[in-house]
């Protein structure tokens, strides 16, 4: 599976990341095949491992790409080594730049760093990552994991870390929000599709302009959609909880959130320089919804109630619509 160099993206095959002038271009490629379809025959590529003593890999690069073309892996400035100090083979790898998302799109991750030290089990094939490291700007994610096999894939992996907001902006263009959170999560891929769990210690979150915000966040991973068990906020001297369902491929996402005892004051002042002396606290019932992870999509809806608070300043009440459209949020209300 190994040829001379050949101009990048020549012939029918697949176009390869352009790293530069490869010493070796090795081309997997699964052609369409004609009548129903067949069941997936499991997939190895790493037991090729098995024929080496020692292996090094310089500057190498890897994509696997969608059917329609476009890549959902990509990873770029591979260095590698391999040996066997025992039976079964063990490597480490290092890759300068990777981005990867899910097949169907969605969600990806740009611009990571990735180290990881594997090793391939000769007696059931099975490539163990003994460990491996994530990092962009300052994120740091480490886990554990096997991958059984590719197409259909089996897998499994644990591990957490902390996420900088900088990694959720590159995630999702656009998105304004700045915070950290502590990270734990575990998953697998098995014959039945994707599941595994997910929770959140969040942190000083601001998203556009309103936080911070401190809590916790449960949720479930079924196949590609994450489901918001529960999510508790603190902020603004008030509570808040939420539930709903994120697509982490394309498609739709929402949440339902809910909140008490927020102090209107501090809540104003998120959005004005001089905010007018208020004693009320608000309580809110909102949706909001985000399609494909274009913020341009981001959308909500929910109602505001108002009730006298301590203190000097202003003791509104009354109720106000709210609405979130075009980036831009609007209020109706009848009476203050």
């Amino acid at each position: 599976l190994t040829a001379p160099p050949a101009p990048l993206g020549a012939g029918a095959g697949p176009r390869l990341p352009p790293h530069a002038d490869p010493a070796h271009v090795v081309v997997v490629q699964a052609p369409p095949r004609p009548g129903p379809p067949r069941a997936s025959t499991p997939t190895r590529p790493w037991t090729l491992l098995k024929h080496f003593e020692s292996l090094a890999l310089r500057d190498g690069g890897v994509e696997i790409r969608r059917q329609d073309g476009t890549p959902w892996l990509r990873l770029l400035g591979i260095e590698a080594g391999l040996d066997r100090p025992g039976e079964n083979p063990r490597g480490a790898a290092r890759v300068t730049e990777a981005a990867v998302g899910w097949p169907g799109g969605g969600i990806r991750l740009e611009g990571v760093g990735a180290e990881a030290e594997v090793e391939m089990d000769l007696a059931t094939e099975v490539l163990r990552v003994r460990r491996a490291v994530l990092t962009s700007d300052e994120t740091v994610l480490t886990g554990s994991g096997e991958l059984r096999q590719i197409g259909p894939i089996l897998a499994r992996a644990e591990g957490g870390g902390r996420i900088d907001a900088g990694l959720a902006r590159s995630m999702v263009p656009g998105l304004e929000l700045s915070g950290r959170v502590d990270a734990r999560a575990s998953f697998e891929q098995d014959a039945g599709g994707a599941h595994g769990t997910l929770d959140l210690e969040i942190s000083d979150l601001v998203a556009y302009d309103i936080g911070p915000w401190v809590g916790a966040v449960h949720g479930t991973l079924e196949d590609r959609r994450l489901r918001i068990d529960s999510a508790r906020l603190s902020g603004y001297h008030g509570e808040g909880e939420g539930s709903g369902e994120i697509s982490l491929g394309a498609g739709s996402s929402s949440l339902d959130l809910r909140a008490s005892g927020l102090d209107l004051e501090a809540l104003v002042a998120a959005f004005v320089e001089t905010p007018p002396p208020l004693a009320s606290r608000v309580a809110a019932d909102l949706r909001i919804g985000i399609s494909d992870w274009n913020v341009d999509t981001l959308e909500g809806e929910g109602r505001l109630s108002f009730s006298p608070g301590e203190g000097e300043g202003w003791p509104l009440a009354g109720a106000a619509q709210v609405a979130l459209a075009d980036r831009r949020i609007s209020f109706a209300t009848r009476g203050v």
